[in-house]
């Protein structure tokens, strides 16, 4: 029953706010740098193109998210896609874990970026050709999510990496 599912959500919300509210110590928060300075850092030709890698893998990764119901149709001959999410869920749990560790462990952000959207190409081209293959047909997906999710956090080493002064606001600025 979905009305079950989103009261359990809205309970789990609740009680995820209170937590916050009531365990989160106080962090004093930095000024933001002037509108100028922000504006500044497009001049930065490295975070400009940082920040449009950013823009075009989010529209790869989640422009084919969007039609994934047609997607599916046309392909698996199916309209559920709850599995299908599920592994690319799952995948992108996994991949936002472990890519702390990768940059960590490699400390080279940028090869890892690419290595990211190798794969994440590679996996949306497996789609269609590994879809009516029983149980393997989720593993597309499931990579999708993981590069999907990693793709974050090494765009984010890099912008910190060109702007320590106002890394803050280069991360902001990449997220929006």
């Amino acid at each position: 029953d979905w009305q079950s599912a989103m009261w359990f959500v809205v309970l789990l919300s609740l009680i995820a706010a209170i937590s916050i509210l009531k365990f989160l110590p106080h962090v004093p928060v930095t000024a933001p740098p002037a509108m100028k300075e922000r504006l500044a850092m497009f001049l930065d030709k490295r975070v400009t193109i940082t920040v449009l890698i950013t823009f075009f893998a989010s529209i790869s990764s989640l422009g084919l998210y969007t039609y994934l119901s047609p997607l599916l149709q046309d392909l698996d001959n199916t309209s559920d896609l709850t599995i299908y999410l599920w592994a690319w869920g799952l995948g992108g749990l996994f991949g936002s874990i472990t890519i702390g560790y990768l940059i960590d462990y490699f400390k080279k952000p940028k090869t890892l970026m690419a290595l990211i959207l190798i794969i994440l190409t590679v996996s949306v081209v497996c789609i269609p050709i590994m879809i009516n293959l029983t149980i393997i047909k989720y593993l597309p997906f499931f990579i999708w999510g993981a590069m999907g999710w990693a793709s974050g956090a090494p765009q984010q080493h890099i912008l910190l990496s060109y702007q320590p002064k106002h890394g803050s606001a280069a991360v902001a600025l990449n997220s929006s």
